[in-house]
């Protein structure tokens, strides 16, 4: 058994709240107050991880996403903080805070592309070069290939050698990727006039989605809790999944 006080520890010395960008909810956001025999590890706390945390018999999640961000002003039945509560599960959220830490959700995104001499960028992302010299056209096609998520992007016509990569919704930082040295920003959400603007400067962009770049922290986490409570058993959700559905 483990009490969620331990969990935190640990997930904050891999993840410092005060990494944290401003107003962001990091921490022990619900606390059942009791101790947990198996941990959930997961992206998203939705229903279905509540429930799969149930039959699993973990009392503690631990997410990338907050479970809670803005103020809450009521709880109603059937809500997630509602089943969290009823139920006895803790749970605990690292997010900005675990986008921008050494060994976080961008260095694991950079670790997929085995990017080498790799720096920090605008404070969350990392930039790095490639293995290879490659084209955005057979970049995006080797993510869909080996990610198995869905891909959208935006060719700037050149060479893809330094690559810029921010989990999740990075797209509006096209700007420091360029002054970066980058040829190419990877993130999950690219918004239109980013990608225009991005491309009439000369960098490309590619789109995998915002589960498809983070959810490689994961197991990261995973791995580092079962390392610190060897006796605990630490499970990788298997009912988190991307929310959109793509035609």
């Amino acid at each position: 058994m483990v009490t969620a006080a331990d969990v935190l520890q640990v997930m904050e010395a891999m993840a410092p709240p005060s990494l944290a960008i401003e107003k962001d909810n990091v921490g022990l956001l619900v606390n059942s107050g009791k101790m947990a025999q198996n941990i959930l590890v997961t992206l998203d706390i939705t229903t279905e991880v509540v429930q799969e945390a149930i039959e699993k018999e973990c009392g503690l999640i631990v997410s990338h996403h907050p479970v809670i961000y803005r103020p809450l002003k009521s709880v109603s039945a059937n809500t997630v903080v509602y089943e969290l509560v009823k139920n006895d599960i803790s749970a605990i959220c690292m997010h900005t805070n675990l986008d921008i830490a050494e060994g976080g959700v961008s260095d694991a995104l950079a670790g997929q592309l085995k990017l080498q001499d790799i720096s920090i960028f605008s404070e969350v992302g990392r930039v790095g070069i490639l293995p290879q010299e490659t084209t955005t056209e057979v970049l995006a096609k080797w993510c869909k290939k080996e990610w198995e998520t869905n891909i959208a992007y935006c060719d700037a016509g050149k060479p893809v050698k330094k690559v810029a990569v921010v989990g999740g919704a990075g797209g509006d930082l096209f700007e420091e990727a360029l002054l970066a040295g980058a040829d190419l920003l990877l993130t999950g959400e690219v918004g239109h006039h980013n990608a225009i603007d991005a491309k009439m400067l000369g960098l490309s962009t590619i789109s995998a989605t915002h589960f498809g770049t983070e959810f490689f922290i994961v197991p990261v986490v995973a791995q580092k809790l079962q390392e610190a409570f060897p006796n605990i058993n630490v499970c990788i959700t298997e009912k988190n999944k991307e929310p959109f559905c793509y035609l």
